[in-house]
Formats: C-alpha cells, structure tokens, sequence
C-alpha cells in the first residue's frame, strides 16, 4: 500500500514521508535568511561606495555565497510547495503520466468477477494442511476484494489542492510555519487506506459498478494498491485495514 507525499508512490501523498514538512520549513526559512544576507551585504555595499572607503571582499564573497545558496532554497521551497499541492513525490511526478495504479477495493464477499477486474478473497486458502475454509479466526477476518486499474496517469490520492497542502503541511498557520508537529497524513488511519484516498476512489465504484459492502459485515471498505507503468500491467501487494481501535502512527511511502 502506499502514503504521504515522499514515498515512491503519496500518498503511496505523497503522496511523502512526515519529515518532508520539516524539509519545506527548513528550505523556506533558509532563502528568507538568505535574502535578509543578501540585503544587509547590498546596504553595505552602497554605504561604503557612498563614503569612499572602498569595496570590502568579505561583503563580496557573502553577497555571493547568500545569492547563490537563495536561490537554490528558494527554488526547492517553490518545487516542494508544487509536489505537495498535487500530492506527489519527485519521482512519482517524473512517470505520472506514464502510471497506472492497481487498486484492490472491497466488495462484499461472494461477488463475481466483472469484464474489467478479478475478484480476490484474503486470506488466501491454506494449502498446507489442505484447509479450504481456514481457522475460525480466519474466516471473520476474511475479506474479499476487486482488483481494478486507473486509467494512465490517475492519482487515486490527490484530494484537491487545499486538502492535499493540509495532509502534509498541517490544519493551520501555525503548523504551516513552525516544525512543532508532524504531518496529518503520517497519523492519519482509516478502514479504506494507510493514506486517505480522493475522489477517484469512489469515482472507480462507479465506473466499474463495484458494489457498496453493507453496515455490520465490518468496518470500512478497505483499499489496497499497486503500480504498473506503460501498459498498465503492474502488479502490487493488496491490503485491509478493518476493525482497528489505536492509532500507533504510520511512517512510511506508499509504496
């Protein structure tokens, strides 16, 4: 499965790792120091041609050093700011367009396959005691799943701009501004996704007529997901998060 914005797949938010808020804060804070560098070696400057004292190599080297090291944080602050408003990672946006996501949606148990997906039933029978059924355990925590396909280049974990901004960088200024806690996305759970999944999820519902799991034969519907490129015939591990009542905190990519 996958998560927030910085794994190989944020989600798988990415869409990215919690520590990627801390790396947007740092590089913003750093071009501001270095703008206020970059100010104070150009006052100093002006003063010194202004008073005939001549040009001092220090101002120099810091004006240059301070414009150099700016522009570079600036620029990663402006990518990352990019990356995070359309919930991406640096690679995931290298092959967005060329990715196709396979997502394991759960369906209620006894659905058939259709034309365009499998059908597939966790946990898998257990052939080494030629047990079909599996302990009684087994079975209520059986789960079945339809196996579907993105079209090329769909992010089923883009939540919209805003929602994505909020997933990585906070639910207020004050989150945006200062390292004081972690990402939302690192401690979000749910019964569907490690990471929460936009409105492509449901879109895909409906575009493959997947039936809804009805209320009281368990939590959640559960969501699992791979990722192929070119045709589209990647393959991915597939999972269920149901019934879970503590939030131990997630930290990983999304992939």
């Amino acid at each position: 499965m996958v998560p927030c914005l910085a794994g190989d797949e944020p989600g798988t938010d990415s869409r990215t790792s919690p520590a990627f808020k801390f790396f947007v804060q740092f590089t913003f804070y750093t071009s501001i120091y270095c703008a206020v560098i970059v100010v104070a070696a150009v006052i100093t400057l002006q003063s010194r041609v202004r008073n005939q004292d001549g040009i001092d190599g220090t101002v120099i080297g810091a004006l240059a050093i301070a414009g150099l090291f700016g522009l570079f944080a600036l620029t990663m602050t402006l990518t990352s700011m990019r990356y995070i408003l359309i919930n991406l990672t640096t690679v995931d946006y290298l092959k967005a367009k060329n990715v196709v996501h396979q997502l394991a949606i759960r369906v209620p148990q006894g659905t058939p396959s259709g034309q365009n997906y499998n059908v597939i039933t966790y946990p898998l029978p257990n052939s080494a005691n030629g047990s079909e059924t599996g302990s009684p355990r087994d079975q209520l925590a059986t789960r079945t799943f339809a196996v579907v396909r993105t079209e090329m280049g769909e992010n089923p974990w883009d939540l919209g701009y805003y929602r994505n901004w909020k997933s990585v960088m906070g639910d207020n200024l004050i989150d945006w501004l200062f390292p004081f806690n972690e990402s939302p996305c690192a401690k979000h759970e749910d019964d569907e996704s490690f990471y929460e999944l936009g409105p492509l999820y449901h879109q895909l519902r409906v575009r493959f007529g997947l039936p809804e799991v009805p209320a009281g034969k368990g939590a959640g519907a559960g969501a699992g997901a791979g990722t192929g490129t070119g045709t589209g015939m990647g393959t991915g591990e597939m999972t269920e998060h149901a019934g879970r009542n503590n939030k131990p905190g997630m930290n990983g990519t999304r992939d």
